[in-house]
């Protein structure tokens, strides 16, 4: 996550930054970031549900719906990182998610048995 800080610049990421900045009235702009962050969800579900064909995640897991929580998730982290200018929101988020979905528990590291429904109902 060190790339949100090169040259002691917090840049953020791009997407975010036009779809957050960019006038509303530029309509073009606005659904070209909207189609890229699509694409984003689409790849995140794709290795979600390659996690789960290989056993990493239970059968009834909700791909898309958890990508997109994963997605805002961490577009909501680099957002935070760049207003305060620290890592702690990016490494935090990496942390939370390496332990959730870490393949060294059986019941896929932290999440809550409840919180592990929301994803697989």
């Amino acid at each position: 996550m060190d790339s949100l800080n090169q040259n002691d610049h917090w840049n953020g990421c791009l997407l975010g930054n036009f779809g957050a900045e960019a006038n509303s009235e530029v309509e073009s702009i606005q659904q070209r970031v909207a189609e890229a962050f699509r694409e984003e969800r689409k790849n995140i579900a794709y290795c979600l549900r390659a996690a789960v064909k290989a056993g990493e995640l239970p059968t009834k897991t909700k791909c898309d719906d958890l990508a997109g929580f994963i997605h805002a998730a961490f577009e909501g982290a680099i957002l935070v990182a760049k207003s305060e200018r620290s890592s702690f929101p990016t490494e935090s988020f990496k942390k939370f998610c390496f332990q959730c979905f870490s393949r060294k528990n059986p019941r896929h590291g932290l999440l809550h048995k409840s919180a592990l429904q929301v994803v697989t109902r």
